[in-house]
């Protein structure tokens, strides 16, 4: 993800805990609880008032407003029994797991895109091979590492844990290429991946 794409809501959140923690420490009406008091508040209002744009931020918002107890606290622990902090920390969970996935799918993206140079590589060394520009032997000992470079790369795309169109495209791209996948679905899967990495 881009770092214009990147809420700053997460790491507020920190240092809003961190504070807390210290503050919990200091003596009533010391210099020290002043200043951390005054630090905590414009913390919040970064916090409430900056409005998120991503998965984490959001869930940074929530898990705020659930600690600070701006929400959970009318009769015993909130609306119907808690009902209203559960369906918040539910929300948190699900936007934590949102942008869970949109890391993944970056870190993919760019695996592809360390796959896609590593096989320009190669398939400039074997067009090489076929003018007689090197021969079996230089071939061989040029592409080996080439080959055992993109094993690592392509071991790291398959483990990957992304779920998202995108990179189960981008294995169907790759599954296609090495013609793994099973021949009668070749041209439709990889048409589909094709539009989606398009």
């Amino acid at each position: 993800m881009s770092e214009n794409n990147k809420d700053l809501h997460p790491e507020w959140l920190t240092q809003w805990r961190e504070n807390t923690a210290r503050w919990n420490k200091t003596v009533e009406g010391s210099a020290e609880e002043k200043q951390l008091t005054e630090e905590q508040d414009a913390i919040e209002r970064r916090l409430m008032a900056t409005p998120a744009t991503t998965p984490a931020g959001m869930a940074a918002q929530i898990e705020f407003a659930l600690e600070n107890n701006l929400v959970g606290e009318d009769l015993k622990g909130g609306m119907f029994d808690g009902l209203d902090s559960n369906m918040f920390a539910s929300i948190t969970a699900g936007l934590k797991k949102m942008a869970n996935a949109s890391k993944a799918e970056v870190d993919i993206c760019e695996l592809y895109g360390t796959w896609q140079s590593i096989t320009e590589k190669y398939k400039t060394l074997e067009s090489r091979l076929f003018s007689s520009d090197v021969s079996h032997g230089e071939f061989e000992d040029l592409s080996d590492p080439i080959l055992a470079e993109r094993d690592k790369v392509e071991s790291a795309i398959f483990a990957t844990g992304c779920t998202t169109a995108k990179g189960q495209a981008i294995r169907v791209k790759i599954a296609a290429y090495f013609d793994w996948a099973v021949p009668d679905y070749n041209s439709a899967v990889l048409e589909h991946a094709e539009q989606v990495l398009s």
